[in-house]
């Protein structure tokens, strides 16, 4: 990744056109991107949780 953002495009080579995400694709793709980051947030946040509890078994060395 590191070599393409050092790589110089070709002065006579026409930029990338891009086409627009249709109007039903892109509703379909905010909706997704929408479950995907509560998935992570909430796992995350469980993941947190659980790095800090201690075992019931394991005795407090304080």
């Amino acid at each position: 990744m590191a070599d393409a953002s050092r790589h110089q495009g070709d002065l006579f080579e026409s930029p990338p056109t891009y086409t627009s995400i249709p109007i039903e694709t892109h509703q379909q793709m905010l909706e997704l991107l929408k479950e995907l980051l509560t998935e992570a947030l909430t796992d995350s946040a469980v993941e947190a949780h659980d790095v800090n509890r201690e075992d019931s078994d394991e005795q407090d060395h304080a």
